[in-house]
């Protein structure tokens, strides 16, 4: 459910909330905006043990690494997709490319969440990842249903901030628990 209520739910609730056109220029944008998901997998594979090897709690030069590789990334997005869609969608959903800062803020959440999730389910005892699980689930609950209410008021703006919610919030409870 962890995985599944960022990148999913708010999708579907959009879905009911919202028509066609509006759910299609959103995902026409949500599928630009995938390689931060690429970018965090590949990460997760490489911290996860790197964080194991150390005896260290604290990942000072990791987390400024992160955080910058992540802040650029999402700049870069900021900057090249409405370009980039406007070419590769030959100017079809030009309404979704003011959602494109969120989306990109929510991909810069998805992308730093790889170093508290990697330490805990790399170094942490069983029982803290069950009580770090519930607690992300139970953050997601109350963004889900936040994020329901903004998406019923401002449509596809109210989705991209929905997802971000739900994105920020794994990073705030995955921080918080470190």
């Amino acid at each position: 459910a962890i995985l599944l209520i960022p990148d999913l739910i708010p999708v579907a609730v959009g879905g009911v909330l919202l028509d066609a056109p509006r759910l299609a220029a959103y995902a026409a944008m949500a599928v630009l905006l995938r390689p931060f998901r690429l970018i965090r997998d590949v990460l997760s594979m490489i911290m996860m043990p790197e964080l194991i090897r150390r005896e260290s709690k604290r990942f000072l030069r990791l987390t400024v690494g992160l955080w910058a590789l992540a802040a650029g990334v999402a700049l870069a997005a900021i900057f090249l997709v409405p370009p980039l869609a406007r070419w590769f969608y030959d100017g079809k959903y030009e309404e979704g490319y003011t959602i494109v800062p969120l989306l990109a803020l929510a991909g810069l959440a998805h992308l730093t969440s790889v170093l508290p999730r990697s330490h805990l389910y790399g170094a942490a005892e069983t029982s803290f990842v069950g009580r770090f699980n519930i607690g992300q689930f139970i953050g997601l609950g109350v963004a889900l249903v936040v994020g329901a209410l903004l998406i019923s008021l401002y449509e596809l703006a109210g989705l991209a901030f929905a997802v971000l919610m739900a994105e920020t919030c794994k990073v705030a409870v995955g921080d918080g628990l470190c």
